[in-house]
């Protein structure tokens, strides 16, 4: 009986050790699944100002997909002064405009947009960052 007895807390005893085992190791996911989420936020922000200096055309990178994305990205810019100027709009009409006349109109673009933009970029997410 004695032995029995010894027997089922051994086993107890060896559940409890398991337990306390699985619980550190939950622990420790947890805070790598914290610190990967921090690391990700970083990386949202860092996204979220390349997405500005991209929309703005500040964006200094040369790659086959920059230059891809800067062309479309002046066309589309370019109806925008286009339609606002038919519309009398005399605004864009600065010659002293150092990118082909739009700089103004991408910035002015990103100033009514950018809060969007950054939603956009937290959609799916409970806690948004600020």
């Amino acid at each position: 009986m004695i032995l029995s007895l010894i027997g089922r807390i051994s086993v107890i005893v060896e559940k409890v050790r398991k337990t306390k085992v699985r619980l550190q190791n939950a622990r420790n996911k947890k805070q790598l699944l914290f610190c990967h989420i921090k690391e990700n936020e970083n990386k949202v922000h860092i996204r979220t100002n390349k997405i500005s200096d991209i929309i703005q055309g500040t964006d200094k990178s040369k790659d086959a997909y920059s230059v891809d994305g800067e062309r479309n990205l002046k066309a589309i810019f370019q109806q925008i002064r286009d339609q606002r100027t038919q519309n009398g709009d005399t605004s864009y009409n600065d010659s002293t405009d150092t990118m082909d006349g739009l700089g103004q109109v991408r910035s002015d673009w990103w100033g009514k947009n950018k809060n969007k933009i950054w939603e956009a970029f937290h959609c799916g997410t409970r806690d948004k960052p600020t």
